[in-house]
């Protein structure tokens, strides 16, 4: 690689040195190293690092310096990173003056000394995490310049790579949903979902970088979404919330290495909707406790985990199986009543997954190839692609008739998970994952 004839733009101010060096791909990578160290970036999707061409790009100013160009003013993406690096080091100046200081105190007691231990693993993590973000950012600016159509034509490993590359830095949320774009491109609408999706990431990246402006809230948001954990022991000592809770939904499906299952609840007094999630490693064959079952109603305690939106939730203490007939909230949902609601709630966290719905009294009807829900006044709600393999159980089940069903809106379409027959919540079948 340290030939002249791979290499674009190699320029160099003293103290940096980058260029433009033709890969496979379309565009060419960038990469830039910081002689000082040396500290390398590259916008390759290689894993090692330093990669091939940062090196090759230090043995060809070895090698051919009269190659490389003097310039004062960086390019706006090297002037990005060096940026990033001097925060970085301003704050690793900062900590280095703090343990400084502690070093001339006393000693501290163990004790003590073992509660710093988890900040340390946080502050360690927070520069994975923002490394790796950076340079997913990079990588998505490269998506949407060579367009959409490069994208769809891109192999599954171009997408696992990067999103390997996410994993490495501690951030499993936004590698999660990486992994998940190929399956979009798949979709007969794609050019809006995956464009949609695209943009989605970007929020979540650019916010990220500036994190300590958002609001407390918004913080843990992003957080969540980076793929944070919370300590649930903690959380369960703060206050729930006290009622009767209905169980509207449960669905199990697997997600890459994990069995999931989400149940949703609502509270009879509240008309809180919570969802419950457990997760389990396929790989560790430690199976999932017993499932609470559509139709059960228990009067427990909800703890809700932090953030823009109340959804997520814990149940805390003794649990007592409850007979309070359930009670709609509110008695008339219309669809568009319930979009204003989800709508709501992504405007406040726009990166919710899913958000829990009920509708009453709507028919099952087909429009333009596609499954819909229709109401009383005329408004129509698209059903999820792939629930069409289950369209058929579902309509023998209303027979015609209008039915009451509670489901997910998951961003764009509704997937029905329960219906409303004989007093209580029943299941619908589930489609085998």
């Amino acid at each position: 690689m340290a030939t002249a004839s791979k290499w674009q733009q190699c320029q160099t101010n003293g103290h940096m040195v980058w260029g433009l060096c033709q890969g496979s791909g379309k565009d060419p990578y960038r990469t830039q190293v910081d002689l000082s160290e040396p500290a390398f970036r590259c916008s390759c999707p290689s894993r090692k690092f330093p990669c091939k061409h940062g090196l090759a790009l230090l043995v060809l100013l070895a090698r051919a310096p009269q190659e490389f160009t003097d310039q004062v003013a960086l390019p706006d993406w090297v002037q990005a990173w060096v940026d990033s690096r001097a925060e970085r080091a301003a704050k690793q100046e900062a900590k280095q003056e703090a343990k400084q200081q502690e070093a001339k105190q006393e000693a501290k007691p163990a004790t003590e000394a073992s509660t710093d231990a988890p900040t340390r693993r946080a502050s360690q993590r927070e520069t994975q995490v923002l490394a790796g973000v950076q340079d997913a950012l990079v990588w998505l600016e490269d998506v949407i310049r060579t367009g959409l159509v490069a994208a769809r034509s891109q192999a599954y490993t171009y997408w696992d790579t990067q999103a390997a590359r996410l994993v490495d830095a501690k951030a499993p949320g936004i590698a999660r949903r990486v992994r998940q774009l190929p399956q979009l491109l798949t979709s007969p609408h794609w050019q809006q979902e995956v464009l949609a999706e695209l943009g989605n990431l970007y929020l979540l990246l650019q916010a990220y970088t500036r994190i300590e402006q958002l609001a407390p809230d918004v913080q843990q948001d992003v957080r969540s979404a980076i793929g944070w954990t919370i300590d649930q022991a903690a959380l369960l000592q703060e206050k729930g919330q006290s009622d009767i809770w209905h169980v509207l939904a449960v669905q199990q499906e697997q997600e890459d290495k994990l069995q999931v299952r989400r149940t949703w609840l609502q509270g009879h007094r509240s008309g809180t909707l919570a969802l419950l999630l457990e997760f389990s490693a396929t790989a560790s064959r430690v199976p999932l406790s017993l499932p609470l079952l559509v139709g059960q109603s228990m009067q427990a305690e909800a703890v809700f985990f932090p953030g823009s939106v109340a959804q997520r939730a814990l149940l805390k203490g003794e649990t007592s199986v409850a007979t309070q007939a359930y009670a709609f909230r509110p008695e008339s949902d219309g669809i568009n009543a319930a979009l204003t609601q989800v709508g709501a709630q992504w405007s406040a966290n726009p990166w919710l997954e899913r958000s829990g719905m009920v509708l009453q009294n709507v028919f099952l009807v087909e429009r333009a190839q596609r499954w819909q829900l229709r109401d009383q006044t005329g408004a129509l709600l698209p059903l999820a692609s792939r629930f069409a393999r289950q369209i058929w159980p579902l309509q023998a089940l209303a027979g015609g008739a209008a039915v009451t069903l509670f489901g997910e809106w998951q961003p764009d379409s509704f997937w029905p998970l329960s219906y409303w027959q004989d007093g209580q919540w029943q299941a619908l079948p589930q489609e085998v994952s």
